[in-house]
């Protein structure tokens, strides 16, 4: 064989990881050279260093309201960390994890999904900060419903409102629509005050429609035949608004005419009415009234103030962002990280939404000039 038919040696049989780009993480490596300089250590060890507390960072996140840790540093990561340069280097770490074999993985996964960025952004616990209220008549109780493409399919609060109090009354999940009505029995709320989200990750917006029309009762209003019962809802990101014909003014929310039934053979013949709303803005309604902002009330019962529910409020945080076209900084809501579940976040927003839309309270809101 000769040189010309030879195959091209391969180049290089050890793969080289690439460089990080951006100005941060040119940054962040001269840092890490720096220090390794002034300590007199190898870089590749103070790279190490950095890689612990982050990971120490994250399961510390994991242990927080636990009378008992779920992990805990042991070995030669602790003496490094503990002792520093002092210690033998290690390359690997020893944890002690407090969880079932079968969970073991899952676990773990859920706890690095969070990212390592903005870890003081919790939601607040106020479990029993302002109530618990005795809920009576007088109170106007919301069932607020996320609905999923998988199970669990429901999740679901219920909540009393009264001027600018609130009290969560129940939370949780189910699987079924008979499971959802039945929840709605238990605790008492009326068809007019239940509504289900028919937005993205929904099961199906045909779906949603149905089912929602088939807990209505029809009221005939000139030439419509009108359901008015369950409402389904549909909440969208941005600044968006919708005209008030009878007002003239631009409100975060509005409703939208829809046939329940299109594309079967029960089309047209009834009309039932789409909730949609500011997702955005009611967030924010819901922070301050958390936060205790204009004198509000807000509480969450005893009996639905579990880690799961604590968990799902802390699924979305503000992020600031640098907008394109005006080069100006901006804030924007955001999910923690994809597969950190919020959905019981999106039932209590979803629930200011419609206790404003019922005028459960007021909201000064500027219209545009």
């Amino acid at each position: 064989m000769t040189d010309r038919e030879r195959p091209p040696k391969r180049q290089g049989a050890k793969p080289v990881r690439p460089e990080p780009k951006g100005a941060k993480a040119k940054a962040l490596g001269a840092l890490v050279r720096a220090f390794a300089a002034e300590q007199e250590i190898p870089e590749a060890r103070a790279r190490l260093w950095v890689a612990y507390l982050m990971l120490g960072g994250v399961l510390l996140r994991a242990n927080r309201d636990r009378e008992v840790p779920t992990y805990v540093i042991k070995g030669g990561v602790a003496l490094e960390l503990r002792l520093r340069e002092r210690a033998r280097a290690t390359k690997d770490i020893d944890l002690s994890v407090g969880v079932a074999a079968p969970d073991l993985v899952a676990h773990f996964e859920e706890t690095l999904a969070e990212p390592y960025e903005g870890q003081e952004n919790r939601a607040k616990r106020v479990a029993a900060s302002t109530g618990p209220f005795v809920i009576t008549g007088e109170w106007h109780k919301l069932m607020t419903t996320d609905c999923q493409a998988r199970a669990p399919y429901f999740w679901y609060v219920v909540r009393a409102w009264k001027g600018n109090k609130s009290e969560g009354i129940a939370a949780g999940s189910c699987d079924t629509w008979e499971e959802l009505a039945d929840v709605q029995k238990a605790n008492e709320v009326r068809d007019a005050n239940v509504s289900v989200d028919s937005a993205w990750g929904a099961m199906s917006e045909a779906d949603v429609y149905k089912n929602c029309a088939n807990h209505c009762e029809l009221e005939r209003q000139g030439e419509l035949t009108i359901a008015i019962g369950w409402t389904p809802v549909r909440g969208f990101e941005g600044d968006k608004r919708w005209r008030d014909p009878e007002s003239d003014r631009f409100l975060p929310y509005g409703l939208r005419a829809i046939d329940p039934f299109l594309g079967t053979s029960d089309a047209g013949q009834v009309t039932i009415f789409l909730f949609e709303f500011a997702s955005d803005f009611f967030k924010d309604i819901l922070t301050n009234l958390r936060n205790g902002n204009g004198g509000a009330q807000w509480s969450v019962s005893e009996k639905m103030a579990s880690e799961e529910y604590w968990r799902h409020m802390d699924g979305q945080l503000k992020k600031p962002f640098v907008s394109k076209m005006t080069g100006r900084v901006i804030e924007r809501w955001v999910k923690r990280s994809r597969h950190w579940p919020d959905h019981l976040f999106a039932s209590e927003y979803q629930s200011v939404a419609r206790a404003c839309f019922a005028m459960c309270f007021e909201l000064e809101i500027q219209t545009p000039n």
